[in-house]
C-alpha cells in the first residue's frame, strides 16, 4: 500500500478495516473466477455444452452479474431492495427454478408401460363361469394324477354311501 493509503486506513475504525479487507478479498477471488469467462466470447464458451448446461451457464453468470450489482448499490449507499434489481434477481431465480424442474422432468424415472401390463395381467385372477372353473380343476387333478404315473379311482365307502 502507498503511504497516504496507509495513513487513510489507520483513520478508520479496526471494525471497518476487517470488513473492508474481506470485502476485497471477496472481490478479488470473483475477479479470478470470472477471468476465464471475461478472456472468451459467449460462444466459445458454450461451442460443446448441451442446451440444458448452456442455459444453466447463462442463468448463473446472469445472476452473478446482478448480485455483484446489488453489491454495488449497496456499497454506494442506495437500498437494493427498492432498486429494480430485485426484480431482476427474483426472474432469474424463477427461471433457474423453471430449469430445475424441467431437468428433474427429464431425468424422472419412466414407466414400462407394456412391462406394467403384463405383470398386471400375470398377477390378475380373472374367475371364468362356474363350468369352466370346475373342468379346469377337474383337468388339473386328472394332469396331476397322470403325470405321477398313478391312477386313482374313487372307492365307495359303505357308510358314506346314501343310497
Amino acid at each position: 500500500m502507498s503511504k497516504s493509503l496507509l495513513s487513510a486506513a489507520d483513520d478508520f475504525p479496526k471494525e471497518l478495516q476487517i470488513k473492508l479487507t474481506a470485502l476485497h478479498r471477496s472481490l478479488s477471488s470473483v475477479e479470478e473466477a470470472l477471468q476465464p469467462l471475461m478472456h472468451k466470447s459467449r460462444e466459445d464458451f458454450i461451442r460443446n455444452m448441451a442446451p440444458l448446461d448452456c442455459a444453466k451457464a447463462d442463468l448463473v453468470t446472469l445472476y452473478a452479474i446482478n448480485s455483484l450489482f446489488w453489491v454495488y448499490l449497496q456499497l454506494e449507499g442506495c437500498d437494493p431492495r427498492e432498486h429494480g434489481i430485485k426484480g431482476e434477481l427474483s426472474r432469474i431465480q424463477q427461471a433457474m427454478q423453471r430449469l430445475k424442474e424441467t431437468t428433474d422432468k427429464a431425468n424422472m424415472p419412466r414407466l414400462d408401460q407394456q412391462a406394467a401390463k403384463r405383470f398386471i395381467r400375470g398377477g390378475l385372477w380373472e374367475p371364468k363361469d362356474k363350468d369352466a372353473q370346475e373342468e379346469s380343476k377337474q383337468g388339473k387333478k386328472r394332469k396331476s394324477s397322470d403325470d405321477r404315473g398313478h391312477s386313482f379311482t374313487k372307492k365307495s365307502h359303505p357308510a358314506l354311501d346314501s343310497s
